[in-house]
């Protein structure tokens, strides 16, 4: 389907370099495109989809100027970065951050400490001729047992390689894949259908395939390489990338957890070597478990974009809460475009109490207790939009609901405020594995923060392994000392008249 029907009008041109980083010189490395707005406000998310897909690099990083944050000693510069794929909007780049910075390094607008504002969280960089950026907190997501068609899509058969295959995440989820040793890494074919398959449906970014070197192997730098590193991301239409900064991150948190590697210090890996456009990532370990990665990066071209600027149309927003450059409201509504669908997240409207019951009604036959639901369309209807005990968001594709969340408020005496309770929240299963039920579920969260809740729970069913799954990865926390306790109508009614 076309990307856009609305009526283009002029936009002011944009400047933009061509910077490959994790490279010191012109051509090697991983490329990222780096478009600079100043202290211009974001354009429309389909523009920015466009200009991704018309530079064709695996990521190009949009750049707004916001302040420098002062200190008693020092000023620290600030920058807020979106990026996006030809394909879909990314929380974080690794290459393209290390890009961004040394390009802002080389035209003299950052330098040492700088805070990089990303929809992954805030990122500390220290830019300067190598920069180093801090990665969000790793951690082991989970570990698969089932390796089989993981190893069959690369063309190997699954042997004991004494590591496991886990998902690591640094920003992004990544299935770290262990490979006996160089030659065999180098040799892989892919089968890039099913890396896409298996990549999808384990929520991850990329098979980030390693194989540890059997001898000390120095690089320029004199640096001993601590592993070497292929990356294959096809269902973000990647096939393969020469040099990923989030993913050797995750790695670097693997082998440490693992024991191949100290709990602190610095470490290199080499990536891009088949391709030929050989990148060398640096890693660090602080003291404190923080792992920081980086390098050196080459700036190769640089222009100007004649793009035009695709209206908002005013009734959904295009914009996540917080990175708006205004910082405005927008209604409760967010919208995530991609070259392949429209998501967008709405409230839903008083007329649309059937459709609530038909979710209700869904996620109950999904949940293996369909014969319990005795909601009716009325009762839904004075509830939720007389009453307003409760709210309901919608998740639509292209206009068509295929979700909803419906939570209302409770109240913490420990904390002294208020939280937000999600009572429901249901993905139809044929629209799973695209990111929707990750979307919907932080679009709650930043409902949470802006309404000044204390925290927001929920509760799971425990056979419901991929939800689990889910709500690890975004740091929540099981309640095991706790148990419901519930009154059904007839037992409240019994107890309230003994």
């Amino acid at each position: 389907m076309p990307l856009c029907t609305e009526t283009l009008t002029p936009h002011t041109t944009m400047k933009y370099y061509i910077v490959d980083a994790f490279t010191d010189r012109p051509f090697g490395g991983n490329t990222a495109g780096v478009v600079l707005l100043g202290d211009e406000p974001f354009p429309d998310e389909r523009l920015m989809l466009q200009v991704a897909a018309e530079l064709r690099y695996s990521e190009t990083a949009f750049v707004r100027f916001t302040h420098a944050i002062t200190h008693s000693h020092n000023n620290t510069f600030k920058a807020h970065v979106r990026y996006f794929t030809p394909k879909a909007e990314v929380e974080l780049c690794g290459h393209a951050t290390v890009a961004t910075f040394a390009l802002l390094h080389r035209l003299g607008q950052a330098e040492g400490r700088c805070l990089c504002h990303t929809l992954a969280g805030d990122l500390m960089i220290d830019a300067g001729e190598r920069v180093m950026m801090q990665m969000a907190t790793p951690r082991i997501v989970e570990a698969v047992a089932d390796t089989k068609e993981i190893y069959k899509a690369l063309g190997l058969n699954p042997s004991n390689f004494n590591l496991p295959v886990q998902i690591a995440y640094a920003g992004l989820k990544d299935l770290m894949i262990p490979v006996p040793d160089v030659e065999t890494l180098n040799a892989l074919q892919p089968d890039m259908e099913a890396v896409a398959t298996i990549t999808k449906a384990h929520d991850a970014c990329s098979f980030h395939v390693f194989a540890l070197p059997t001898q000390t192997i120095k690089h320029s730098s004199n640096q001993a390489i601590t592993a070497f590193v292929r990356d294959f991301a096809p269902f973000y239409d990647i096939p393969e990338e020469s040099a990923t900064g989030t993913a050797n991150a995750a790695l670097t948190h693997y082998l440490a957890v693992n024991g191949i590697i100290p709990p602190q210090g610095d470490f290199a890996f080499l990536q891009g070597e088949t391709m030929g456009r050989p990148s060398v990532v640096a890693t660090r370990i602080a003291p404190d478990g923080t792992v920081y990665v980086g390098g050196t990066a080459a700036i190769v071209a640089e222009g100007e974009l004649f793009a035009a600027s695709i209206p908002n149309t005013g009734n959904t927003a295009a914009t996540l809460p917080g990175s708006s450059p205004c910082g405005e409201k927008k209604q409760g509504s967010k919208r995530v475009m991609t070259m392949e669908s429209q998501f967008n997240i709405r409230p839903a409207r008083p007329d649309e109490a059937g459709l609530v019951l038909e979710f209700i009604k869904k996620l109950a036959s999904y949940e293996k207790c369909a014969d319990e639901v005795i909601a009716d369309e009325a009762t839904l209807h004075h509830s939720l939009f007389v009453e307003r005990s409760a709210e309901v968001l919608f998740a639509e594709e292209d206009g068509v609901a295929i979700g909803f969340a419906l939570f209302f408020h409770n109240f913490s005496t420990f904390v002294g405020r208020k939280g937000l309770y999600l009572e429901d929240l249901f993905i139809l299963p044929e629209k799973r594995g695209r990111g929707y039920g990750k979307a919907l579920l932080k679009h709650l969260a930043q409902m949470a923060v802006e309404r000044h809740c204390g925290r927001m729970e929920w509760i799971c069913l425990d056979w419901n392994q991929p939800a689990l799954n889910v709500y690890r990865s975004i740091g929540a926390i099981p309640m095991d000392e706790w148990t419901v306790q519930r009154l059904d109508e007839s037992s409240l009614e019994q107890f309230a008249n003994c």
